[in-house]
């Protein structure tokens, strides 16, 4: 039987013969910085083997960081998920798509209420005040206005990211009537 003295300054061989390894590994390690230079067999010995403890944890090297910021970010997005859950179970929050489909149409809705407004106040003009308007007396402010409601429309779609303006989202003011 050999006795080891664990004061006495190791060789790499010598070293990976006492735990079981190869050379190359313990130079490895050496090179790591998990082995100081110039330590004694019995610093070697607790410093590999504190590694093997933190290893067989999971509290070592650079596979456990990113192991650890992974379970973080699926954490966070744990979370994100069921704040929007709530949210949306509580009817406060929308989902995009459920926007343009409420936008669209009130779009729509916007554009055909001032052309039929036009209308109406053209013919109350000319019944109550026997008054004929010109198209552009009365087309060309509603027309701006509308294009003032379709800047904001745009921004608002924008501002959501939604791609497609779906039809009408966006208000012609080129059309021979209003908007």
């Amino acid at each position: 039987m050999t006795t080891i003295n664990l004061n006495s300054a190791p060789t790499q061989t010598l070293f990976a013969q006492l735990v079981g390894c190869s050379q190359q590994a313990i130079a490895e390690r050496v090179k790591a910085g998990q082995l100081a230079v110039g330590g004694t067999l019995g610093s070697w010995l607790q410093a590999y083997c504190d590694q093997l403890r933190k290893e067989a944890a999971g509290r070592a090297g650079d596979a456990q960081n990113s192991l650890t910021h992974a379970r973080i970010e699926e954490a966070r997005e744990n979370t994100a998920e069921k704040r929007q859950r709530r949210l949306k179970d509580a009817g406060d929050l929308l989902l995009k798509g459920d926007v343009k489909m409420m936008v669209v149409p009130l779009a729509q809705a916007m554009h055909a209420a001032v052309n039929q407004a036009e209308d109406e106040i053209r013919e109350l003009v000319a019944v109550k005040r026997n008054i004929t308007l010109d198209d552009d007396e009365l087309h060309e402010p509603l027309r701006l206005a509308l294009g003032r409601v379709a800047d904001h429309a745009r921004k608002l779609r924008d501002s959501l990211g939604l791609d497609d303006p779906g039809a009408g989202a966006e208000t012609d003011t080129s059309d021979s009537r209003v908007g």
